[in-house]
């Protein structure tokens, strides 16, 4: 079989056969990653909800409902974060995650960085979202001068920055 432009049968094998091999491996990192990042997710879930009180993460729950305005409860509940404007630099907002994880920095629309800051004990995740917030509208310059800051890296992956 030739092919219009010259290409024979065995070197469009070879192509065939070389695209493949990339294409093979791309599919199953994009899988792989889909996959694991609601695992990790409902792992840490699962890791904080076994060690907290039933009690005391009923609480924490009623609290942040009372505590948070109905559109920002409504937020967390569906976009699974929660939006706190900077009042430090007002091109960035912070998105405080519903579970315990890295609160995100957004300066104009583009994720920039990463903040943790963790309390000393386990807490319930509502509680959790509450010293975010608190911190932050109360305290930011002392929030981020005690946070780790972590930049975006390759993959959804981050890096501490140093």
């Amino acid at each position: 079989m030739t092919l219009p432009f010259g290409i024979g049968g065995t070197a469009m094998l070879v192509m065939e056969l070389a695209f493949l091999g990339l294409l093979v491996p791309l599919i199953a990192f994009f899988l792989w990653r889909a996959l694991a990042r609601p695992f990790a997710q409902t792992a840490a879930m699962l890791r904080v909800a076994n060690s907290c009180d039933p009690e005391a993460v009923l609480r924490a729950q009623a609290m942040l409902r009372d505590l948070l305005t109905d559109e920002e409860y409504q937020q967390v509940n569906s976009r699974g974060y929660l939006v706190v404007r900077s009042k430090v630099n007002p091109a960035q907002e912070y998105h405080i995650p519903r579970y315990q994880g890295k609160v995100r920095v957004y300066e104009d629309g583009k994720l920039v960085a990463g903040l943790c800051l963790q309390p000393y004990e386990v807490l319930p995740d509502a509680d959790v979202i509450m010293m975010h917030k608190l911190m932050l509208e109360g305290a930011e310059e002392t929030y981020l001068a005690e946070a780790n800051h972590f930049v975006p890296h390759r993959n959804g992956l981050w890096r501490l920055q140093t």
